[in-house]
C-alpha cells in the first residue's frame, strides 16, 4: 500500500518490481497554513514547513528525510503526525484504495 505521492517513483518501481499488485490508498497532502501547531507544537511545524519548501507536505517529501538523519527523529515523527490529521485528501473518500497489476500478472 502506498501513497499516490510514490506515483512515477524508484519507490513505486521496486514495488511493481516485486511481482505483488500495488496499490494506492486515497493520500496525504497538506499545506504548511493548514497544520495547527497546538496539535503537536510549533516545532514539527517548522520542520515541515521546511520539508515542504515551497510545495506540499506529502510522505514522499518526507521520506528522504528520514533517511538523512540530519533532523530530530522525534520532531520528525510528530511531523508526520500533523500530515496524517490534516493532510486527507477530502476529495476521495476516506480508505479508498486503487490497484494496479502488472501486465501478464493474469490476475
Amino acid at each position: 500500500m502506498l501513497d499516490p505521492s510514490y506515483r512515477g517513483t524508484a519507490l513505486a518501481d521496486v514495488a511493481s518490481a516485486t511481482g505483488v499488485a500495488v496499490q494506492w490508498h486515497a493520500g496525504y497532502r497538506a499545506s504548511v497554513a493548514a497544520l495547527d501547531p497546538a496539535y503537536r507544537g510549533p516545532g514539527p511545524v517548522r520542520l515541515a514547513a521546511r520539508i515542504a519548501g515551497q510545495g506540499t507536505l506529502t510522505p514522499a517529501r518526507m521520506g528522504p528525510w528520514r533517511a538523512r538523519g540530519v533532523v530530530d527523529a522525534r520532531t520528525l515523527k510528530q511531523a508526520w503526525h500533523l500530515l496524517a490529521r490534516f493532510g486527507r485528501d477530502g476529495s476521495t473518500s476516506a480508505g479508498r484504495v486503487t490497484e494496479e497489476r502488472r501486465p501478464g500478472s493474469g490476475s
